[in-house]
């Protein structure tokens, strides 16, 4: 499920594996040929050093349009820890769809892995980029009452997850997920970054519910964008 490629070699044996169809796996190494020369960047992982100084630098000496996008888009900015320490680190720009389009390959394999439950055509996977306040939105939705509940970390953090199932239908699902020991992803606000992702999951007949969880997420989002920049303008100089 999870690329071999993300995971140090002496992690690789246990990895979980799931059954696909040549669709879904053709997609998966589409997206996995992007995600491993790109990830590894932002991974906070022990060997984050070494993937660097070798399979992505040979990856990208393998795709010389994809090192030139990475080389012309690099810049610095500031970033805060989760101690609460601001910290300069090196951005690039990406392609966070081909990323929400993964997890959401990865929560379909997950799903099979821990309950057998195969989402078919008539379902729907709903992947979110999680800033704080849609943090505290998404545990909300996990403390329901549910079937069995999730909580692993798998090949020291390549991949960390908390999920619940719930109780009537079994399709119906609330996960979070961090990668590469909490690897960010900002956006096109300043301070605008997430190291989490929310997914739903369920029968599209039930989607037009979680639809309106989202846009409420994203109405109070930017709000709070607004405000805080509002608060920034007003702010005497120093």
């Amino acid at each position: 499920m999870i690329a071999r490629q993300f995971v140090r070699e002496p992690l690789r044996a246990n990895l979980p594996k799931v059954p696909a169809c040549d669709n879904c796996n053709n997609r998966k190494a589409k997206l996995e040929h992007y995600l491993t020369a790109v990830l590894p960047f932002a991974s906070r992982g022990p060997d984050a050093s070494a993937q660097l100084a070798g399979p992505v630098r040979d990856r990208l000496a393998r795709n010389s349009k994809l090192h030139r996008e990475l080389a012309a888009g690099r810049h610095r900015l500031w970033t805060r820890e989760p101690s609460g320490l601001l910290m300069t680190t090196l951005a690039l720009p990406f392609q966070g769809e081909k990323l929400e389009e993964y997890i959401g390959l990865l929560v379909r394999g997950l799903m099979w892995h821990h309950w057998q439950v195969l989402l078919m055509p008539d379902c729907f996977v709903e992947v979110l980029c999680l800033t704080k306040h849609g943090e505290q939105f998404f545990r909300s939705m996990s403390s329901m009452n549910g079937k069995q509940r999730i909580n692993e970390t798998l090949a020291e953090g390549a991949i960390s997850y908390t999920a619940v199932q719930a109780v009537d239908l079994p399709e119906i699902s609330v996960w979070e997920l961090t990668l590469f020991n909490g690897l960010k992803v900002g956006g096109e606000r300043p301070g605008e970054e997430s190291a989490r992702w929310g997914v739903i999951t369920g029968p599209r007949r039930s989607q037009e519910a979680a639809d309106r969880a989202v846009k409420a997420l994203a109405t109070i989002d930017t709000v709070l964008g607004h405000e805080r920049a509002q608060a920034r303008r007003n702010r005497p100089p120093e």
